[in-house]
């Protein structure tokens, strides 16, 4: 609504500042005051009786509101911003911690020394055999769960355990939901769009430093890629139990300690007066591309 007001407004003056060079122009130029009910009445007598009046007399007056119309054109035509989609992986930086995850969820294959033989137990028979066993007898496959035991990787704890329901209230308040398998040490998070070119980042059961450094690193990127366009986009956080509820940014993240509270605070997701869907569309397109290639 501000922009519309400030473009009447814009509209209003130009108009003025064309009428009023107008009349300054054809007052010097021909002695004719465009504001004068009595010049044109006087006009319109010479044009009755078919007196000569010079043709530039016309083109002045013609020109003048081509000049008004351009001018009032551009002032309140409508602006689209234009939003590259960069392509290039390169262009995003890739979290360097993908390679020692690799590393720790594909354990190394357990070799089994020849030298651990079982032994035979005494009072079964076997007293008879020859003690010394072939090295070739193949191994007991009882032996192979406690090397694999040794060196499987520890279960992890879920990440955002409340995520499903968090999607479900922005969900139900009419927010477009965007896939994000993690933000730097952030995983799963709920990314939610807004039409006002809002973007909301929840997580449950995490501490806020966590979600600072997403979002830090998340506006980095729209920085980097937007230019001055990226000041144009909010990135808010939301935690749901957060592990620690005294060290964060209450301006940037907003802590709750149910999902009744959560779904209490947002609000619908509505369009605003000046909501362009060309814009929105290009805007969650990006919004695919950046949260793609930063879940990576």
């Amino acid at each position: 609504m501000k922009r519309f007001f400030d473009k009447v407004l814009l509209g209003v003056l130009w108009l003025i500042t064309a009428t009023l060079a107008t009349t300054f122009w054809m007052s010097v130029r021909y002695g004719f005051n465009i504001l004068s009910s009595a010049h044109w009445a006087y006009l319109s007598e010479l044009q009755a009786k078919r007196t000569h009046v010079k043709q530039d007399f016309y083109i002045s007056i013609i020109v003048a509101l081509v000049i008004a119309l351009i001018g009032l054109y551009l002032i309140v035509r409508p602006r689209h911003r234009k939003i590259v989609l960069e392509t290039n992986p390169t262009q995003v930086p890739v979290p360097e911690t993908k390679t020692e995850q690799e590393n720790i969820t594909e354990p190394k294959q357990p070799t089994v020394s020849p030298t651990h033989r079982p032994i035979a137990p005494a009072g079964l028979g076997l007293g008879m055999r020859n003690s010394a066993m072939p090295v070739s007898h193949p191994a007991p496959t009882a032996y192979a769960p406690q090397i694999v035991a040794s060196t499987a990787p520890s279960i992890e704890p879920p990440q955002n355990p409340q995520g499903g329901e968090i999607s479900s209230v922005f969900e139900s308040a009419g927010y477009m939901i965007k896939k994000c398998n993690k933000i730097n040490n952030l995983k799963k998070p709920v990314m939610a769009v807004a039409y006002d070119q809002t973007i909301w980042i929840a997580s449950s059961n995490i501490a806020p430093s966590i979600m600072q450094d997403a979002i830090e690193s998340l506006i980095a990127v729209f920085d980097d890629t937007l230019g001055e366009t990226a000041q144009d986009i909010e990135v808010r956080g939301m935690i749901v139990n957060p592990t620690d509820k005294e060290n964060f940014n209450n301006d940037l993240i907003a802590t709750f300690d149910t999902i009744a509270e959560l779904k209490e605070f947002i609000e619908p997701n509505e369009k605003p007066e000046d909501f362009d869907n060309e814009l929105f569309e290009a805007f969650t397109t990006y919004i695919d591309t950046v949260a793609g290639y930063i879940g990576k």
